[in-house]
């Protein structure tokens, strides 16, 4: 095997969002803190512009903008009053949110994505996620992948826990020191570890930057099926 680890990105690589979710998060927002009548239409483009805004700002500084910092930014777009919230308040609305999201989960990306998680780990590769975070943290995504896709992953990293996010280097050095740690019994080197993902910045780009073998899938002509073809 040329692979015997592989580092997967989450959204867009194995998992999509749920529309169901993002209609049901914007109606909570729209219930609740609408407090200058926006169309729900007007809250889903907030919703979508703050997003779009803190994952590019991610990406260039390599940090992370948490979740907490997220929301009130939607509270701010709606014109709510922010001077007597407090973080026990924005934690609230985060478990809110949580349950949502949980009652209306992600998709997997394609049909063959359990598949080949699971081929890939039969064939004795060990697996893991590399994910940078937004409005879903990494304590959410974990119950996620306890019930969709339970004993896949050697372990999960996400850039709300790291405090960084792709394509930050520290993100991929700490991936390969964890994949080390791991595997201790077993050990391998960095030309045995390959990071798969969709996006050319934070996930090609991200491992070039360090000398790691990277693979991108779902915004070209491969997916993730062509992996078995690259062990």
């Amino acid at each position: 095997m040329k692979y015997k680890h592989y580092s997967f990105d989450l959204w867009q690589t194995l998992i999509r969002s749920n529309p169901d979710f993002k209609l049901k998060r914007a109606e909570y927002f729209f219930n609740h803190f609408n407090r200058q009548n926006k169309s729900i239409d007007e809250v889903i483009s907030i919703i979508r512009d703050i997003d779009i805004m803190c994952n590019s700002t991610n990406e260039v500084v390599g940090a992370n903008i948490h979740a907490y910092e997220m929301y009130t930014m939607i509270l701010h777009k709606l014109g709510y009053d922010l001077s007597p919230f407090t973080q026990k308040d924005i934690q609230s609305i985060c478990n809110i949110v949580e349950v949502i999201f949980l009652n209306n989960p992600p998709v997997l990306y394609d049909q063959d994505t359990l598949n080949v998680l699971k081929e890939l780990k039969s064939s004795g590769a060990t697996i893991s996620i590399l994910s940078n975070t937004a409005f879903i943290q990494g304590v959410t995504l974990r119950k996620f992948i306890e019930t969709e896709l339970k004993d896949i992953f050697l372990f999960q990293m996400y850039s709300d826990e790291t405090g960084s996010s792709k394509p930050n280097k520290k993100m991929f050095i700490d991936m390969m020191y964890s994949v080390y740690r791991f595997r201790l019994m077993s050990p391998i080197t960095q030309q045995h570890i390959v990071h798969v993902g969709d996006n050319i910045i934070s996930d090609i780009g991200g491992a070039t930057n360090i000398g790691l073998d990277s693979i991108q899938i779902n915004t070209n002509h491969k997916t993730i099926k062509d992996l078995l073809w690259a062990k």
